[in-house]
């Protein structure tokens, strides 16, 4: 079995390099959406001139280095 911090490593050198993939939602923030097992989201990075905009998926890394996803509901300034 592979270690989950051996995946997201992977995942973010994905990223990094300007690949995409997808990754399997689980959790219930994103209901009825997403998360109900079987749902995918594909996962790219975006430009710096890309705008962010509300309702987009966002995944980052959590203090406690977990990855999160999730819906951007408001953005105010430089705060989302």
């Amino acid at each position: 079995m592979i270690n989950n911090e051996k995946i997201l490593a992977e995942c973010e050198n994905l990223v990094n390099v300007g690949e995409t993939f997808k990754l399997r939602i689980k959790g219930y923030s994103m209901l009825p959406l997403l998360g109900r097992g079987d749902d995918n989201v594909v996962v790219r990075r975006i430009s710096p001139s890309e705008p962010i905009e509300v309702g987009a998926i966002a995944l980052f890394r959590a203090h406690d280095r977990h990855l999160v996803a999730h819906r951007i509901r408001h953005i105010d300034g430089n705060k989302i």
